[in-house]
């Protein structure tokens, strides 16, 4: 015999002939990420000179992966830098990641695809003599468990780093494809954050 049980009474323990039905009911967690470094644009890789017609490969002692699961980001140092940078890496499950981020001149721009760990770097040929692209974390933080729904972030909560407890803030941006938040007011260095999410993914 088979007995149907709700998530929440089964409270993740899921026993011998039990089956789990969650069609309609959603599986609560909560995610904490502590003393989490403010964006930057070269906490991955110092700036690296593009090379004449070449894409130029750098991986190992040459990379340093990001101190959370979050988006990268890549910045040029002038206004002709462009060319595809592609980054693979690995997420929380270990699963091969790949995210390719089109640089735009001088500007900084975020990718999508959050990393905890940062195989290889691709960059583009050089345009104009000079040209350099550093890699550094966006404000892009991952969620560890997926969602449907930006609605599925429910709570967001920040501890400044002088604080003492956590406060409730507004949930900030929320991307359901790529599975990211960008918290309400950016990141301070060394804050540290609560998430309230809602899965239908055990």
């Amino acid at each position: 015999m088979t007995v149907d049980r709700k998530l929440s009474q089964t409270q993740g323990a899921i026993k011998k002939n039990w089956r789990v039905n969650n069609a309609f009911e959603s599986f609560p967690t909560i995610q904490t990420m502590v003393d989490v470094a403010a964006a930057s644009d070269t906490a991955v890789a110092a700036a690296v000179t593009l090379a004449a017609a070449a894409t130029t490969t750098i991986s190992g002692g040459s990379v340093t992966d990001p101190n959370e699961y979050r988006a990268l980001r890549i910045k040029g140092n002038q206004a002709g830098v462009a060319g595809n940078v592609v980054i693979t890496g690995y997420d929380r499950g270990g699963k091969v990641v790949t995210d390719t981020i089109a640089a735009n001149g001088a500007s900084a721009v975020d990718g999508v695809i959050p990393m905890s760990e940062v195989a290889s770097i691709t960059f583009p040929a050089l345009v104009g003599a000079g040209d350099t692209i550093s890699v550094g974390v966006s404000e892009k933080l991952g969620l560890y468990r997926p969602i449907e729904s930006t609605s599925d972030v429910v709570l967001s909560e920040r501890k400044a780093t002088a604080a003492s407890e956590f406060t409730v803030e507004s949930t900030g941006t929320v991307n359901a494809t790529y599975g990211t938040i960008v918290p309400s007011g950016g990141i301070v260095a060394d804050d540290s954050f609560k998430f309230s999410l809602e899965t239908k993914i055990f």
